[in-house]
C-alpha cells in the first residue's frame, strides 16, 4: 500500500478556512496535525506545537512534516520560498500566487530540492468534477460554450479581501476556480477580458463579468457578490444541449445536481477536502510538471484580468 502524502501537518494560519475545513479534513484522516503557526496565543489543536514565526517552525520541525499555508495569497510566494528551501513540502491555499514569474521561481524551487507543491482546488477530488471532465473530453470539438456563475451574498469582516492588492480581489480569490477549470478542460488557450464591473473597488458589492474564448469555446463567467448564492458550470453544444452542475466549486461532502440535456440527476460527494489530503506523494510528484504548466497557464489569466480591474477599480472610485 503507498503511502499518503500528508501523516503530519504543520498548519500556517488559522483562519476560518483553516479552522472549518483544512484541519478538520486532516483529522477526519487520522493526520497528525504536529504544529501550527499562527499570531494567536492558544493552539485549538490538541498536542501540536505553537510557533509563532514561519521560520523558527521550519528550522524546528523534520523534513516528513507538510507544511499546510492557509494564509492571505499576498504572503504566499515568500512562504513558499521559505518552506520549500528548507525540504519540506507544501500545500498552498488557492490561488497559489500571483504571477507567471512566481510560479516558475516555486517550480525551480521544488525541482531543485526535490519537495512538491499542491494548490488547495478541492473541488478537483469530486465525483462533481470527474464528471464534467469527462463531458468535455467525450464531446471535444462539439461544446461551443462554457457558462458559469460563483456568487456569494457577502463576505466576513476582517478578511483578507479587505486588501486592496490585487491578489486578494475577487478575480483571485472566486475568479480563479472558473479559470482553471478552463485549463483543465484543455479548451485552448483563454483570451478573456472584464465586460463589466458593478461596484468596483467595494469589496462588499463587487460583481464583475468575464467573457472572451478559450480556443474555440465562448466563456462567459460572473463572480462576485450578490443577494442569492450561485455556483455553477454550464457546457453548451453545437446543437443547443446543455450539461451543468451545482453547485460545483465545493468541497463539502452532499449532493450535487447534474441537468443533463434536461434529465436531472442528483449525485452524491464525499469530503473533497479529505479526498485531496489522502493523495499519495507518488502521484503528485508524477503530474508535478502538468500542474506547474496549468498553474502558469491560469496564472497569466488571471494576472491580466486582475490588472483591469485596478484599472476600473482607479477610474470609477468606491461604488
Amino acid at each position: 500500500m503507498t503511502a499518503r502524502w500528508i501523516e503530519k501537518a504543520c498548519v500556517v494560519g488559522l483562519g476560518p478556512h483553516a479552522l472549518t475545513k483544512l484541519i478538520p479534513a486532516l483529522q477526519a484522516n487520522g493526520q497528525e496535525i504536529a504544529a501550527v503557526v499562527t499570531s494567536q496565543k492558544e493552539v485549538p489543536v490538541a498536542g501540536a506545537r505553537l510557533f509563532s514565526k514561519l521560520d523558527d517552525a521550519v528550522s524546528a520541525l523534520p523534513p516528513q512534516v507538510t507544511f499546510i499555508v492557509a494564509t492571505p495569497p499576498i504572503a504566499h510566494f515568500a512562504q513558499a520560498q521559505t518552506i520549500l528551501a528548507s525540504g519540506h513540502d507544501v500545500f498552498m491555499e488557492k490561488p497559489a500566487f500571483a504571477t507567471v514569474k512566481e510560479v516558475e521561481a516555486v517550480a525551480e524551487l521544488c525541482e531543485r530540492h526535490g519537495v512538491v507543491l499542491l494548490e488547495g482546488f478541492m473541488h478537483r477530488y469530486t465525483t462533481a468534477y470527474e464528471r464534467m471532465i469527462a463531458q468535455g473530453r467525450t464531446h471535444a470539438g462539439d461544446i461551443v460554450a462554457l457558462t458559469s456563475k460563483f456568487l456569494i451574498p457577502e463576505v466576513r469582516p476582517g478578511s483578507f479581501r479587505d486588501d486592496s492588492a490585487t491578489a486578494s480581489s475577487i478575480v483571485y480569490d472566486i475568479g480563479c476556480y472558473p479559470v482553471s477549470l478552463l485549463t483543465d478542460l484543455n479548451a485552448g488557450v483563454p483570451d478573456l477580458e472584464i465586460a463589466d464591473i458593478a461596484h468596483a473597488g467595494n469589496q462588499a458589492k463587487e460583481r464583475v463579468r468575464i467573457t472572451g474564448t478559450a480556443g474555440a469555446l465562448a466563456v462567459d463567467i460572473e463572480i462576485g457578490m450578490a443577494d442569492a448564492y450561485a455556483n455553477w458550470v454550464e457546457l453548451t453544444r453545437r446543437s443547443g444541449e446543455t450539461f451543468r452542475i451545482q453547485p460545483f466549486f465545493f468541497g463539502r461532502k452532499g449532493p450535487r445536481t447534474v441537468l443533463d440535456h434536461g434529465r436531472t440527476e442528483t449525485v452524491e460527494d464525499a469530503n473533497a477536502f479529505e479526498r485531496m489530503f489522502r493523495l499519495t506523494r507518488e502521484e503528485l510528484v508524477l503530474n508535478q510538471a502538468d500542474r506547474f504548466r496549468a498553474m502558469v497557464s491560469a496564472t497569466r489569466v488571471l494576472a491580466d484580468l486582475g490588472t483591469e480591474l485596478q484599472l476600473a477599480r482607479h477610474g470609477s472610485g468606491r461604488g
